[in-house]
């Protein structure tokens, strides 16, 4: 018997969501050229750049991004960043290929052949004197994918973006964890709520977030682990949160036109790579659903981003008007969503899928689907034939499994004293309803369920053969897709906004010299300290029964650049450092802080060294090794525009070398001109500020 075609909701498997490809090469100068290949939806993100001696900048893309393989060259022997990752990842994880893989001028070719902007990518200047690595990365990987993925990339459809560092504030990935940013250590009970989540874990991502879409999420994530450090694109974005926060009303028409968006990416999916296995012709109706619902809501959120003064959203309101969006509905203009209404359905019933076709385009489909609706007319007509038969009273119903069947109100049938007539078959019960069919029926839901089919089939069919037509503006797709993540970022910043009760515009300039905060507040402690549980744990704990946080301030200027913070166990250091690292990093994505007044310079790498230093025994080294290692690359790469926030340094030694490497670290720092924040229980510390004009050190009490 005929089948319905399986209609997915989404072109995508689980596994795809996080299958990224890495590809990696370095010349003898520490240049190292990055090639990165996400598989959903596909897009190419290229890297080149000088590195330090111990590639901290490719391991920083490496660890935030987490691709599940990195392609290395192949040789006898290990370059120094092979064998840097090589102790690093798994076996499984490090794939060797040959170098004839790795080829700038076939990666170019490639590239020409199969970018949506190969203009972009090369730009002006010679390609092979300036991106030669990162281009011969991109061969490498997009190659490997081909062979391995059984894909195939249309022609002028992938996605390619050359990322350069500057520009960005560089995080430890590390951090991201043990300072509670992206996630919170494994070893946190606590939790708090928001409007989006119940009982999340106590991150900085899981307070900003309040994105509606998979996008806005996948960007807030994003900005978290590399947030822009460019003080116009930053106060670009503040002008924005700040007129979204105030009007109540435009906030929730852009958040109901956001909750109407479907994901692209299974589309951008679709569209851009062939899976030989995993796609099915079905897939191209969700398609062309997703495009026209999309389409819509659209123009709903330029309507909205029209009424806003700031230029950030008259940006956004051009950016969408030059997508060619127009263009697109245009080459839609044979399908529509809008399907009668009236026509009888049920859940499990496709109507969406049968009338997506305006009648007219397709002779064959309008034959199909006017067999179809007469089935479907004759099916409604049965309980009116049974009431003038029999004087039972049914209605139609559907599900998966009978399709269309009969159901009668056991209440109707004992109060007319009825009996069920031997015409009605395949009778079951249940406690106030009585389900069966007929034999006209069970003929007329095969004459049903085999027209469905074939007007399914040539629906599908239709909408395949006008794929080339809607891939002509794949760029414009992504361009869509990214516009709608950045709206929805920026949407949920706003909330946060608006939900704070202390919350004001940092200051972020470059003729700044000095990091001042005053009464700055940690956002995510104070959220763990509005949920009950706290408020219950803390008059447990506390004699005073208060759970109020208290405000901290810290001052640092060119002439005092490092703070050294002491005091007893619990007085607040951690807090403190923590404080100041969450609210520069709300501040760098362009969220208002929980402070009475931020006030940074350009800040361009920031250093995370947690006091939460434990053995890691997969690798063979001791907290103390790790330690050093951690404060090794501090003292290497910190500079002036580096704010480094160390929680008790050296502290997996004794007390007399802790203490002596504690003194050698901050000298360091001071050579290096970087602002920095240590808390520490080596009071011998505190002489420094005494003997170097730069040190300044400050008593906390509890």
């Amino acid at each position: 018997p005929a089948k319905t075609p399986h209609l997915a909701t989404t072109p995508r498997n689980d596994e795809d969501t996080s299958q990224i490809y890495a590809a990696c090469i370095e010349n003898g100068t520490r240049e190292v050229g990055i090639a990165m290949l996400s598989l959903h939806p596909p897009s190419l993100s290229l890297y080149q750049f000088s590195d330090t001696s111990l590639y901290s900048y490719a391991n920083n893309i490496l660890e935030v991004t987490s691709p599940s393989k990195i392609l290395v060259v192949q040789s006898p022997v290990k370059s120094a960043f092979t064998q840097i990752l090589s102790e690093k990842y798994d076996d499984t994880k490090i794939v060797n290929i040959p170098r004839s893989q790795f080829s700038d001028s076939k990666g170019i070719e490639l590239l020409n052949q199969l970018s949506n902007c190969p203009n972009e990518i090369f730009g002006s200047t010679t390609p092979t004197k300036n991106r030669y690595l990162c281009l011969s990365s991109a061969n490498a990987v997009i190659n490997y994918a081909l062979n391995n993925e059984n894909i195939q990339i249309y022609p002028s459809s992938l996605r390619t973006v050359f990322h350069p560092l500057e520009g960005h504030l560089m995080i430890d990935p590390m951090c991201l964890t043990n300072f509670n940013i992206i996630t919170a250590p494994k070893s946190s009970l606590l939790r708090f709520s928001t409007s989006k989540k119940n009982l999340a874990t106590p991150s900085l991502f899981n307070f900003l977030d309040r994105t509606i879409t998979t996008n806005g999420e996948r960007f807030l994530r994003s900005n978290l682990a590399a947030p822009p450090s460019d003080p116009r694109h930053i106060n670009l974005r503040l002008d924005f949160v700040r007129e979204l926060a105030d009007n109540d009303e435009l906030k929730n028409e852009i958040k109901n036109s956001l909750k109407g968006i479907d994901d692209l990416d299974p589309v951008i999916t679709y569209l851009v790579a062939n899976h030989a296995k995993k796609c099915q012709p079905s897939f191209s109706l969700d398609v062309i659903l997703k495009l026209l619902t999309v389409s819509k809501n659209m123009s709903k959120i330029h309507d909205c981003l029209s009424q806003m003064s700031n230029v950030l959203a008259k940006s956004l309101t051009g950016a969408i008007e030059q997508s060619n969006f127009d263009k697109i509905i245009e080459a839609l203009s044979d399908f529509d969503d809008t399907f009668d209404n009236d026509k009888k359905q049920y859940k499990g019933d496709n109507s969406k899928y049968i009338y997506i076709v305006k009648n007219g385009r397709n002779s064959v489909l309008d034959v199909t689907r006017k067999t179809y609706d007469k089935t479907i007319e004759e099916i409604y007509n049965l309980p009116q034939e049974i009431f003038d038969k029999y004087s039972i009273k049914c209605q139609i119903k559907f599900n998966k499994s009978r399709r269309y069947h009969i159901q009668i109100k056991k209440s109707d049938m004992d109060k007319n004293q009825l009996k069920l007539p031997s015409e009605f078959i395949f009778v079951t019960s249940s406690d106030s309803y009585i389900s069966c069919t007929t034999q006209e029926l069970l003929i007329l839901n095969k004459s049903n369920e085999s027209s469905e089919f074939d007007t399914i089939s040539v629906s599908q069919k239709f909408a395949e053969s006008k794929m080339n037509n809607i891939r002509e503006f794949i760029s414009s797709i992504y361009s869509i897709s990214e516009a709608i993540g950045f709206i929805d970022f920026l949407y949920s910043l706003a909330v946060v906004t608006s939900e704070m009760k202390n919350a004001n515009r940092p200051i972020i300039d470059e003729k700044m010299t000095s990091i001042k905060m005053v009464d700055g507040r940690n956002p995510v402690m104070e959220k763990i300290f509005q949920n009950k549980l706290s408020e219950n744990m803390s008059k447990i704990l506390t004699s005073d029964m208060k759970n109020e946080f208290i405000p901290l301030s810290i001052y640092l200027t060119p002439v005092k650049k490092i703070s050294i913070l002491s005091g007893v166990n619990a007085s607040g250091k951690t807090t403190l450092l923590q404080t100041i690292c969450l609210n520069l990093i709300m501040a760098n994505t362009g969220c208002f802080v929980q402070c009475k007044e931020l006030s940074v310079p350009i800040i361009s790498s920031l250093f995370i060294k947690s006091s939460q230093v434990n053995d890691y025994i997969e690798s063979g080294t001791s907290s103390f090794k790790r330690e050093m290692m951690e404060l090794s690359n501090i003292s290497m790469h910190s500079d002036q525009r580096s704010l480094v926030l160390i929680d008790e340094p050296c502290s997996s030694t004794s007390a007399l070398d802790g203490c002596s490497l504690a003194w050698t670290l901050i000298e360091k720092l001071i050579i290096n001109k970087s602002f920095a924040i240590i808390s520490t229980h080596y009071r011998e510390l505190e002489e420094m500020s005494n003997i170097y004009k730069e040190v300044n050190s400050n008593q906390m009490i509890s």
